[in-house]
């Protein structure tokens, strides 16, 4: 049976991923930049990674090769650095999950696979509507564009044309979390 290293596994996307693998006993380990899974969701998770757990800084090339070295067939690239963005385009974890899954138990398909939410927002907009639902007044301090990656940010490069029909709107994810 084919290994997978999920790196990010620990992230949010990460985490749909590793409990729907684990549900279907895929053969997979995890490769986080954090020493220890941990359980911040108390679903007992973090007790199941540790089984498939491996310590890795994707900023060193050490890590990547150790990694290598636990026969793994397929990397799911899940992992990121913190970073601001200004166009953003919200997607389901659990929906991306599923697009993973589906993708890993079909042929390979030698190319970069892209997949977006329903709708594309900038950052203005989800954190006025974030703090709109849970009725919390906060300041909000603009940081000035720097940079060509910024800029790429700002035109929407990170978004893109595939999208989830089974996600959420930004808007549906509000209401089903802060409304009901």
């Amino acid at each position: 049976m084919a290994k997978i290293l999920v790196t990010g596994g620990t992230g949010v996307l990460g985490r749909a991923v590793s409990k729907l693998f684990l549900s279907n006993q895929t053969n997979f380990i995890i490769g986080s930049r954090h020493r220890k899974a941990k359980d911040s969701t108390n679903d007992n998770l973090a007790s199941d990674l540790n089984q498939t757990w491996i310590y890795m800084d994707l900023t060193k090339t050490e890590a990547i090769n150790k990694s290598m070295n636990n026969n793994i067939d397929t990397i799911l690239h899940l992992a990121s650095m913190p970073q601001e963005t200004l166009n953003v385009q919200p997607i389901q974890v659990e929906a991306v999950a599923m697009e993973l899954d589906k993708i890993i138990k079909g042929s390979p398909l030698n190319t970069t696979y892209d997949i977006g939410g329903r709708k594309i927002y900038n950052m203005d907009e989800i954190v006025d509507s974030l703090l709109k639902v849970r009725h919390e007044k906060k300041l909000v301090l603009k940081i000035p564009i720097m940079g060509k990656i910024m800029k790429g940010l700002a035109k929407g490069y990170s978004t893109c044309d595939n999208i989830s029909l089974i996600s959420n709107t930004w808007e549906e994810y509000l209401s089903n979390k802060y409304l009901k």
